[in-house]
């Protein structure tokens, strides 16, 4: 006799990556990426934001099933497009992983989200977030109201648009 069965579950994080800045040092190799040929000619604007070195760290109990586990994605995703400029992929995980960029590689944008996804062997993924600190807004909601709208007024209570439209403004 002969059992087939199907892992249809798909993982997720069920505790989030962790995250965290530092201020990169004049020599260091995020700040000075090694390239053949930069992918541009123009240079980049000046900024008086600092240099930061984003560390983002996970582990694969962070991870509920991970028998299920076939890879894991970090992305720098636009929102209107979909389209990813920076994709990080751990095919084979096994217990602590990271990865490091810098703010100037991925720079907080309204336009770009930073997105993890956590694929099942069945093929489906379910995503989480990993903003980096710098990027999440710490403003606090405002806390004074702001003026309150004019009532609205009919003819009388129970007026429709109808009614509203003949009788109570027959000129338009």
């Amino acid at each position: 006799n002969e059992v087939n069965f199907t892992l249809d579950y798909t993982p997720k994080f069920i505790k989030n990556p962790i995250v965290w800045e530092k201020e990169a040092s004049p020599l260091s190799r995020v700040r000075n990426p090694r390239e053949i040929h930069p992918f541009t000619t123009t240079t980049p604007r000046p900024t008086t934001e600092p240099f930061l070195i984003v560390s983002i760290v996970w582990d694969i109990t962070y991870i509920d099933f991970p028998i299920c586990l076939d890879r894991v994605e970090f992305e720098y995703q636009n929102i209107e497009w979909q389209e990813s400029s920076f994709t990080e992929i751990f095919d084979d995980p096994k217990d602590r992983m990271s990865f490091v960029v810098s703010n100037k590689q991925l720079p907080c944008d309204n336009e770009f989200i930073f997105i993890a996804k956590v694929y099942g062997v069945n093929g489906d993924y379910t995503n989480t977030t990993w903003y980096p600190p710098s990027c999440v807004s710490t403003t606090p909601a405002p806390t004074t109201e702001g003026p309150t709208p004019p009532e609205f007024v009919r003819c009388h209570p129970g007026a429709s648009f109808v009614f509203l439209s003949i009788f109570c403004y027959p000129d338009y």
